[in-house]
């Protein structure tokens, strides 16, 4: 049986959560677009502010003051939403707890409280929903992250919990999808995103945390799940740079590790004294909420051409393009103020081959010596030219298409890491195209290569002008 899935107009929500973030960001977008919604989290003074601003605004909100880990409170929340509004359609599990820090410094009791929480509270709501769900039909929208697929060195228990919440979330969506129960179940997995999380989250580093780039809207997380109570989606990501990682730690989970161990600790760190840890987060009690966007001064992308492709069927097969195209554009965003950043590069990798041979390419129009380094069968792809095997013969087209694309040319590589047969390179590339337009924009590009041949090359970057 196929699920049954009311427009979101005629629908109640119950948003885990629901008092700061993503989840607060999602009941403002349902309000807006005529759902009912029911706010479940552990402030219950920002809560009621929540919902008289909504209701203000001439919204359906009923609130719910509820800890996702206590025995008792998720089967609460579902009572508040039949009392308010005769029962609900659709339950977003979106509260989350986590910690920084190495995964020997945290105590077993913050490891415990992170799934108690993120794993533990979120199967509670599944559940809860399901029962109420499998005659009525509706949407179990469950939230998870981009460390569902990858994990980040010092977020160890919450890298965990997202893992396992993955898991759960397939597991009960094979079981209804098997049983032939009306219920769809999703799992949204964002990458960064500007909320508070910095702010609740317990630190155990020796700096303030912060998010690592790039940064994504919390609007883009409310759109997603939002278009899961409507739309039936396995599930849906939010942010093409999440997608990558995730990506990359499948195909070359080594190098992903030695990339995140170089720049995931400085990333997460900004300088200052972090204060006492249990003054500053919400790991066991609320602390003040109401905010949508944490107080992290950075630009955020307010698009995911990725979220949108995943949207539309028609529009699957160029996902993963969108994705090289944000993530292409926030390096060139991040890396125009860091020219003065040593790549890392081993002597004698291929980089020491390919620089060189692009170098010669662009400067003098010779494909020759980057042709040269492809082997037989070799694949080339970008987000223009979807896959091409062929070896050096469709190597010499790729790069001479490359070269007369461009009246002038340069490519600055300002990070680089080598391991085990693969390459990644960051890169910046301007000058003036076949029109004589001024251009600059910035990519990825990812080598696989054996006894100095390549034998695939993919890149990932930004078709539009970055800077004029």
């Amino acid at each position: 049986m196929a699920p049954r899935l009311k427009p979101l107009r005629e629908q109640t929500i119950v948003i885990t959560g629901g008092s700061s973030g993503n989840g607060l960001a999602t009941a403002e977008a349902a309000v807006r677009r005529g759902a009912a919604v029911v706010l479940a989290a552990r402030n219950a003074e920002a809560l009621e502010q929540i919902r008289a601003r909504l209701a203000a605004e001439g919204g359906r909100v009923a609130v719910c003051a509820t800890d996702v880990a206590g025995e008792e409170d998720v089967a609460r929340v579902a009572r508040t939403a039949t009392e308010a509004f005769g029962g609900f359609d659709s339950w977003v599990n979106c509260a989350a707890a986590a910690t920084y820090g190495r995964v020997e410094q945290i105590p077993l009791d913050d490891h415990r409280r992170v799934f108690e929480v993120n794993y533990f509270g979120l199967l509670k709501g599944s559940l809860v929903a399901l029962d109420h769900l499998r005659e009525r039909g509706g949407a179990i929208v469950n939230v998870g992250s981009v460390l569902s697929d990858r994990a980040m060195i010092l977020q160890g228990p919450y890298s965990a919990s997202k893992h396992a919440v993955q898991a759960v979330t397939d597991a009960l969506r094979m079981e209804i999808e098997r049983e032939g129960l009306p219920v769809s179940v999703t799992l949204v997995k964002p990458g960064s995103v500007a909320t508070p999380y910095p702010e609740h989250a317990r630190n155990y580093m020796d700096a303030p945390p912060r998010l690592p780039p790039f940064l994504y809207d919390p609007a883009l997380v409310a759109d997603a799940i939002l278009h899961a109570c409507e739309v039936p989606r396995r599930q849906l990501w939010v942010g093409g740079s999440g997608w990558l990682i995730s990506l990359a730690g499948r195909a070359a989970p080594r190098l992903t590790d030695l990339a995140m161990e170089r720049v995931g600790v400085d990333a997460q760190q900004k300088p200052g004294d972090p204060g006492e840890p249990e003054r500053r987060d919400n790991l066991y009690a609320p602390r003040s909420d109401g905010a949508v966007h944490g107080a992290q001064d950075v630009y955020v992308r307010r698009t995911s051409l990725l979220l949108e492709a995943q949207k539309s069927p028609l529009r699957l097969p160029f996902a993963a393009a969108a994705a090289g195209l944000e993530i292409a554009a926030g390096i060139a965003e991040r890396l125009a103020g860091r020219g003065d950043r040593e790549p890392h590069r081993p002597a004698g990798g291929i980089a020491d081959l390919f620089i060189p041979a692009l170098r010669r390419l662009e400067e003098e129009g010779d494909p020759g010596p980057v042709v040269a380094l492809f082997a037989e069968g070799a694949e080339i792809s970008n987000p223009i030219v979807r896959h091409e095997a062929g070896g050096p013969e469709a190597a010499e087209r790729f790069w001479r298409s490359y070269r007369g694309s461009f009246a002038e040319i340069r490519s600055e590589f300002r990070g680089i890491v080598e391991q085990d047969g693969v390459t990644m390179l960051e890169w910046v590339s301007e000058g003036r195209s076949a029109k004589g337009n001024p251009f600059r924009y910035g990519g990825v590009s990812v080598i696989e290569h054996e006894g100095g041949a390549i034998r695939a090359f993919r890149s990932y970057f930004d078709t539009v002008q970055v800077e004029p």
